[in-house]
């Protein structure tokens, strides 16, 4: 997985790169073999005026699927993350089930269906 961070008008602190950084590595591992690319976007909207105006941006690159933007605007920036990777998490488990599904793939505790008769 690659991760890339970008931050503009945001506070781009080395502390919340890192924290980042982890929660994104942590959150999205399950799925490594899976994702290629990930984009972090994170902006302050409004700049110094304050408000609930975090923005962070995720853009998982996802094998066979494509590309998936998860996107969270909070007022506290780790929180922002936090949300976005809880987002992608869910999100990628999703489509990976739905590109199982359309391969054809037995789902966990169900019997595969039984093909011709029983003699």
């Amino acid at each position: 997985m690659y991760l890339a961070i970008r931050g503009r008008n945001a506070s781009s602190a080395q502390s919340i790169t890192d924290y980042c950084l982890r929660r994104v590595l942590l959150g999205l591992r399950r799925f490594g073999g899976r994702v290629g690319q990930v984009t972090v976007r994170l902006k302050d909207v409004n700049g110094p005026r304050g408000g609930i105006d975090k923005r962070c941006q995720l853009l998982v690159d996802v094998a066979e699927v494509g590309q998936l933007v998860f996107e969270v605007v909070h007022f506290d920036l780790s929180r922002a993350i936090d949300l976005a990777v809880d987002r992608a998490k869910r999100g990628v488990a999703r489509e990976v089930r739905r590109l199982g599904r359309r391969r054809g793939m037995v789902r966990r505790g169900r019997d595969p269906p039984s093909i011709g008769h029983a003699d």
